[in-house]
């Protein structure tokens, strides 16, 4: 799963929403750690208007009065986790955040700049503008369940997802393919047996012959009363 993006991309809510989804999924190890740290400040830049300030921003030595490290980027992706969970399950989630907004003066007028504040807040911030800004796009992926941004007609969240739900399919399928063989050799072999019957009776090949099971003794006679041996 490709953790770093470039800091351009994510200058569309859809493209930083994708990529928050994939954070959610993915699997940090290594380094991978690494590139999610990387393109974890190009996602908490992404509220910046100015897109020079978006840039500067995003880089390595960017957002000013924080740093991230390997157990911020584990730390928030459980949060998101854990988030995305509870709106899985229809419930609400809640983020709250302590932020504080400058406003700046500009060459002309004023210039609001950055959220100042915690990581998380600011993270947080971030999930709630971007999820809600695309939430009606978002949809559940067939196979596993988890969110998703679709691109076209896309029905699963990722290529493992897809692998593993035509696996499924072709296994149903073959299962279908071999209940139908099995009903047509049954259907052949009482067409077999009708056959023979009305040979054996002579009767004319489209005489009709009803088939049923062959009644025990008790059943014959249901009033008969068993002897036990004194």
């Amino acid at each position: 799963m490709k953790l770093f993006v470039e800091t351009a991309t994510m200058r569309r809510p859809d493209d930083a929403a994708r990529w928050l989804l994939e954070f959610a999924r993915a699997d940090l190890a290594g380094r991978e750690t690494a590139d999610a740290e990387r393109s974890l400040r190009a996602f908490l830049a992404s509220g910046y208007a100015d897109p020079f300030a978006h840039m500067i921003a995003s880089q390595v030595a960017g957002l000013p009065d924080a740093s991230l490290d390997e157990r911020d980027v584990s730390r928030l992706q459980r949060r998101l986790r854990r988030g995305l969970d509870r709106l899985r399950t229809g419930k609400p989630w809640e983020m709250p955040a302590r932020l504080r907004y400058r406003l700046a003066p500009a060459a002309r007028g004023f210039r609001a700049t950055e959220p100042l504040g915690p990581i998380v807040d600011r993270f947080h911030e971030r999930c709630a503008a971007i999820l809600g800004a695309v939430g009606p796009k978002i949809k559940a992926c067939e196979a596993c369940g988890d969110f998703y941004l679709p691109r076209k007609r896309q029905r699963y969240c990722s290529d493992e997802c897809f692998r593993v739900a035509r696996r499924d399919y072709n296994r149903e399928a073959q299962r279908r393919s071999r209940e139908r063989a099995r009903g047509k050799a049954r259907e052949r072999a009482r067409k077999a047996y009708l056959h023979s019957v009305r040979r054996k009776l002579k009767l004319r090949s489209q005489a009709a012959i009803r088939i049923g099971r062959a009644l025990t003794r008790a059943r014959r006679d249901p009033f008969r009363v068993r002897e036990i041996p004194t």
